[in-house]
């Protein structure tokens, strides 16, 4: 089975296919979405330089970095490889005004917090539809 053709625009949002991650790999300036596919019920992943989507298989968040990295990821990847904040995105956790909630998190100063969220399964997020936005080197 193959996975969804990448969308046209990367910020397309809908019920049936949404951003779960969004990250920034700092050494070539690609960006790798990995998006949930409810149809199929698993996440995939492309990026801006490389279109063709791959499936997310089990994989960890660290692990989905890793890969979509590929050949700029010297070692393993580590939350101190995050450059910035760490923004989660709780789409269904709205906040006084409707809209969703967001958390930032500094991964210098909040290392432990973001290498718990790091070593979850991409899969534990998409049922609440939360979403991971950070820069990578």
């Amino acid at each position: 089975m193959e996975p969804p053709v990448a969308p046209q625009r990367n910020d397309y949002y809908s019920d049936e296919d949404y951003n779960l991650a969004e990250f920034e790999d700092l050494n070539d300036g690609d960006i790798i979405y990995v998006r949930w596919s409810v149809e199929h019920q698993r996440a995939y992943m492309y990026s801006t330089l490389d279109r063709p989507t791959q499936w997310v298989y089990d994989w960890t968040i660290r692990k989905t970095v890793e890969v979509g990295m590929g050949q700029n990821l010297r070692a393993p990847f580590d939350a101190y490889d995050i450059e910035g904040s760490f923004v989660t995105i709780h789409r269904e956790l709205l906040d006084e005004d409707g809209n969703p909630t967001i958390v930032a998190l500094d991964a210098d100063y909040e290392h432990d917090d973001v290498e718990k969220i790091l070593d979850h399964k991409i899969e534990s997020y998409a049922a609440n539809k939360i979403m991971f936005m950070f820069s990578v080197r």
